[in-house]
Protein backbone atom coordinates (compact mmCIF):
# COMPACT_ATOMS: atom_id res chain seq x y z
CA UNK A 1 0.00 0.00 0.00
CA UNK A 2 1.58 3.55 -0.66
CA UNK A 3 0.18 6.79 0.82
CA UNK A 4 0.15 9.94 -0.47
CA UNK A 5 -0.64 13.05 1.68
CA UNK A 6 -1.01 16.93 1.05
CA UNK A 7 -2.50 19.67 2.59
CA UNK A 8 -4.52 22.47 1.42
CA UNK A 9 -6.52 25.54 2.91
CA UNK A 10 -9.93 24.61 2.07
CA UNK A 11 -12.14 21.37 1.86
CA UNK A 12 -14.06 21.92 -0.81
CA UNK A 13 -11.70 21.62 -3.64
CA UNK A 14 -10.34 17.69 -2.06
CA UNK A 15 -13.85 17.00 -2.07
CA UNK A 16 -14.80 18.02 -5.23
CA UNK A 17 -12.05 15.60 -6.19
CA UNK A 18 -12.64 13.08 -4.10
CA UNK A 19 -16.43 13.10 -4.98
CA UNK A 20 -16.32 14.09 -8.31
CA UNK A 21 -16.09 12.00 -11.75
CA UNK A 22 -12.14 11.61 -12.15
CA UNK A 23 -10.50 11.98 -15.14
CA UNK A 24 -11.96 9.13 -17.01
CA UNK A 25 -15.32 10.39 -15.85
CA UNK A 26 -16.62 7.42 -14.19
CA UNK A 27 -19.73 8.83 -11.98
CA UNK A 28 -20.27 6.69 -9.35
CA UNK A 29 -16.87 6.23 -8.56
CA UNK A 30 -16.56 7.66 -4.98
CA UNK A 31 -18.52 5.82 -1.69
CA UNK A 32 -18.38 7.36 1.48
CA UNK A 33 -17.00 4.71 3.61
CA UNK A 34 -17.01 6.00 7.35
CA UNK A 35 -15.33 8.41 9.59
CA UNK A 36 -16.24 10.86 12.05
CA UNK A 37 -18.29 13.07 10.06
CA UNK A 38 -22.60 13.58 9.49
CA UNK A 39 -21.81 14.14 6.01
CA UNK A 40 -23.32 12.38 3.42
CA UNK A 41 -21.85 14.25 -0.09
CA UNK A 42 -19.01 16.58 -0.66
CA UNK A 43 -21.37 19.72 0.16
CA UNK A 44 -22.42 18.57 3.57
CA UNK A 45 -19.16 17.58 4.55
CA UNK A 46 -17.33 20.98 3.13
CA UNK A 47 -20.40 22.90 5.34
CA UNK A 48 -19.17 20.59 8.44
CA UNK A 49 -15.01 21.04 7.52
CA UNK A 50 -16.30 25.44 7.10
CA UNK A 51 -17.69 25.41 10.85
CA UNK A 52 -14.55 23.89 11.82
CA UNK A 53 -12.42 26.88 9.95
CA UNK A 54 -14.47 29.34 11.87
CA UNK A 55 -13.33 28.23 15.33
CA UNK A 56 -9.71 29.16 14.28
CA UNK A 57 -9.20 31.07 10.83
CA UNK A 58 -6.00 32.01 12.14
CA UNK A 59 -4.86 28.08 10.50
CA UNK A 60 -3.19 28.58 7.03
CA UNK A 61 -3.88 25.19 5.89
CA UNK A 62 -6.44 23.27 8.36
CA UNK A 63 -7.14 20.24 5.82
CA UNK A 64 -5.17 17.03 4.71
CA UNK A 65 -5.79 14.85 1.70
CA UNK A 66 -4.16 10.87 2.35
CA UNK A 67 -4.50 8.72 -0.75
CA UNK A 68 -3.72 4.84 0.17
CA UNK A 69 -3.55 2.94 -3.30
CA UNK A 70 -3.10 -0.58 -3.50
CA UNK A 71 -1.32 -2.88 -5.76
CA UNK A 72 -3.08 -4.53 -8.53
CA UNK A 73 -5.46 -7.92 -6.99
CA UNK A 74 -5.43 -6.73 -3.71
CA UNK A 75 -8.22 -5.00 -1.81
CA UNK A 76 -9.16 -4.28 1.19
CA UNK A 77 -12.72 -4.66 3.25
CA UNK A 78 -14.54 -1.41 4.56
CA UNK A 79 -13.52 -2.73 8.29
CA UNK A 80 -10.35 -2.84 7.20
CA UNK A 81 -10.13 0.16 5.69
CA UNK A 82 -12.05 1.95 8.00
CA UNK A 83 -9.53 0.67 10.83
CA UNK A 84 -6.61 2.03 8.68
CA UNK A 85 -7.95 5.17 8.53
CA UNK A 86 -8.71 5.37 11.99
CA UNK A 87 -5.46 4.10 13.03
CA UNK A 88 -3.87 7.02 10.72
CA UNK A 89 -6.16 10.09 12.03
CA UNK A 90 -5.15 8.70 16.25
CA UNK A 91 -1.76 8.77 15.36
CA UNK A 92 -1.62 12.52 13.49
CA UNK A 93 -4.01 13.99 16.63
CA UNK A 94 -7.13 14.57 13.80
CA UNK A 95 -10.41 13.90 15.07
CA UNK A 96 -12.55 14.66 12.28
CA UNK A 97 -12.63 13.21 9.04
CA UNK A 98 -14.09 10.90 6.48
CA UNK A 99 -13.05 7.89 4.30
CA UNK A 100 -13.67 7.50 0.55
CA UNK A 101 -13.01 4.31 -1.54
CA UNK A 102 -12.63 4.68 -5.41
CA UNK A 103 -13.76 2.06 -7.80
CA UNK A 104 -12.96 3.54 -10.94
CA UNK A 105 -9.42 2.44 -11.81
CA UNK A 106 -7.91 -1.22 -11.80
CA UNK A 107 -6.17 -1.09 -8.34
CA UNK A 108 -8.03 -0.03 -5.36
CA UNK A 109 -7.49 3.40 -3.74
CA UNK A 110 -9.44 5.41 -0.72
CA UNK A 111 -9.05 8.74 0.46
CA UNK A 112 -8.87 9.79 3.59
CA UNK A 113 -9.91 13.69 4.08
CA UNK A 114 -9.22 14.93 7.45
CA UNK A 115 -9.11 18.51 9.38
CA UNK A 116 -5.99 19.53 11.73
CA UNK A 117 -8.64 21.54 13.36
CA UNK A 118 -10.28 19.94 16.49
CA UNK A 119 -13.87 20.62 17.26
CA UNK A 120 -12.81 22.08 20.83
CA UNK A 121 -10.68 24.89 18.79
CA UNK A 122 -7.20 23.17 19.81
CA UNK A 123 -5.48 22.35 16.15
CA UNK A 124 -3.14 19.05 15.67
CA UNK A 125 0.43 20.05 15.30
CA UNK A 126 1.84 20.19 11.69
CA UNK A 127 4.26 16.89 12.02
CA UNK A 128 7.17 17.29 10.29
CA UNK A 129 7.84 13.95 8.79
CA UNK A 130 3.78 12.96 8.57
CA UNK A 131 4.60 11.01 5.79
CA UNK A 132 6.51 8.89 7.56
CA UNK A 133 3.72 8.04 9.85
CA UNK A 134 1.29 7.31 6.68
CA UNK A 135 4.01 5.09 5.98
CA UNK A 136 4.28 3.17 9.20
CA UNK A 137 0.38 2.78 9.13
CA UNK A 138 0.96 1.38 5.58
CA UNK A 139 3.48 -1.12 6.64
CA UNK A 140 1.18 -2.46 9.51
CA UNK A 141 -1.82 -2.42 7.29
CA UNK A 142 0.14 -4.78 4.81
CA UNK A 143 1.22 -7.07 8.01
CA UNK A 144 -1.80 -7.25 9.76
CA UNK A 145 -4.36 -7.78 6.84
CA UNK A 146 -1.61 -10.38 4.67
CA UNK A 147 -1.25 -7.99 1.74
CA UNK A 148 1.92 -7.41 -0.49
CA UNK A 149 4.55 -6.14 1.19
CA UNK A 150 5.74 -2.50 -0.16
CA UNK A 151 9.11 -1.34 1.04
CA UNK A 152 9.09 2.48 1.95
CA UNK A 153 11.35 4.95 0.11
CA UNK A 154 14.51 5.26 1.38
CA UNK A 155 14.85 9.61 2.64
CA UNK A 156 17.58 11.73 3.24
CA UNK A 157 18.13 13.67 6.33
CA UNK A 158 16.17 16.35 4.72
CA UNK A 159 13.22 13.83 4.90
CA UNK A 160 13.21 13.57 0.93
CA UNK A 161 13.04 10.45 -0.79
CA UNK A 162 16.24 9.63 -2.30
CA UNK A 163 16.35 9.31 -6.22
CA UNK A 164 16.52 5.77 -7.62
CA UNK A 165 19.65 4.66 -9.61
CA UNK A 166 17.54 5.25 -13.08
CA UNK A 167 16.73 8.58 -11.65
CA UNK A 168 19.87 9.73 -11.37
CA UNK A 169 21.73 11.90 -14.75
CA UNK A 170 23.35 9.71 -16.87
CA UNK A 171 25.32 11.95 -18.89
CA UNK A 172 28.72 13.30 -18.09
CA UNK A 173 28.86 17.25 -17.29
CA UNK A 174 30.48 18.62 -19.73
CA UNK A 175 33.80 20.40 -19.36
CA UNK A 176 33.88 23.82 -20.25
CA UNK A 177 37.57 24.38 -22.11
CA UNK A 178 39.49 28.12 -21.74
CA UNK A 179 37.90 30.45 -24.74
CA UNK A 180 40.89 32.17 -26.73
CA UNK A 181 41.94 35.28 -25.79
CA UNK A 182 41.25 38.38 -27.60
CA UNK A 183 43.49 41.02 -28.00
CA UNK A 184 43.75 44.62 -29.32
CA UNK A 185 45.84 45.27 -32.00
CA UNK A 186 44.73 48.45 -32.98
CA UNK A 187 41.69 50.69 -32.19
CA UNK A 188 39.35 49.44 -34.52
CA UNK A 189 40.11 45.61 -35.04
CA UNK A 190 40.17 42.58 -33.03
CA UNK A 191 42.40 39.60 -33.10
CA UNK A 192 41.67 36.09 -31.71
CA UNK A 193 45.13 34.75 -30.82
Amino acid sequence: MIANMTRGGGARGVLNYVFGPGRLGVAGRAELVGGTMAGWDARSLAREFGVLRTLRPDIVNPVKHVSFALPDGESLALEQALETGADLAARMGWTTWCLVKHSDKHNEDWHLVASRIRDDGTVAREVAFDVRIAEEVCRAAEQRYGLRQVKSPERTAAGKAKPKRDELPQTPIPTVSRPGRWSRRSTTTWKLR
